[in-house]
């Protein structure tokens, strides 16, 4: 498979899925925004879930990239704590706000996917507890209890983190949550 067509077709899919929402988005109308006939289309992706699910893993893989970037970036563990955070209420708030049709993907990714929700926050899990713990042992943060800590912070800001299928009052603020970040951060330094 060439990597390149798997993309194009893929991005186009996405493009749809943004405009149309999956349910009215045709596999012909994927194959011609993304200048393949159908049939190879079909060679790609057997339906329109494996095309979901295609997204689903590109969604995955560019978190993975960016948790790379911030966790070898030669900044403070604060400042990499930060970026950390920001990047994920990003992409959090671009999955809630950035199509009209953002519950139905959400539905539909969890319906093939039903343990993403778990699998997105075992990764946030597994990247903080290792900003904290390279905190600790640049004595940039006092903490005794990582796994605790980890704990009470994602509790803390769950809140900021509403899904597009949920009835919320309103769209979580960026500076709100910076500050909720920085009033933790405070308690750790040393």
């Amino acid at each position: 498979m060439k990597p390149d067509k798997r993309n194009q077709i893929l991005d186009a899919a996405r493009k749809r899925f943004f405009h149309y929402g999956v349910k009215k988005t045709t596999m012909e109308e994927i194959a011609k925004d993304a200048g393949v006939a159908v049939g190879t289309l079909y060679l790609y992706f057997k339906d329109k879930d494996m095309i979901v699910e295609g997204c689903v893993d590109r969604f995955i893989s560019k978190h993975g990239d960016e948790e790379k970037k911030i966790l070898n970036s030669k900044v403070s563990t604060e400042k990499k704590l930060i970026n950390y955070m920001v990047a994920r209420f990003r992409a959090s708030k671009e999955t809630r706000t950035g199509t009209s049709h953002a519950a139905e993907m959400t539905k539909k990714v969890l319906t093939l996917r039903p343990n993403r929700l778990k699998e997105e926050g075992d990764q946030m899990v597994r990247v903080i507890s290792s900003i904290l713990s390279d905190g600790c042992q640049r004595r940039e943060f006092n903490i005794t209890d990582i796994d605790e800590t980890v704990f009470v912070f994602l509790h803390a800001i769950g809140w900021f983190f509403p899904l597009a299928t949920d009835e919320f009052r309103e769209e979580p603020d960026e500076k709100a949550f910076l500050k909720v970040i920085r009033w933790f951060i405070k308690q750790w330094k040393i």
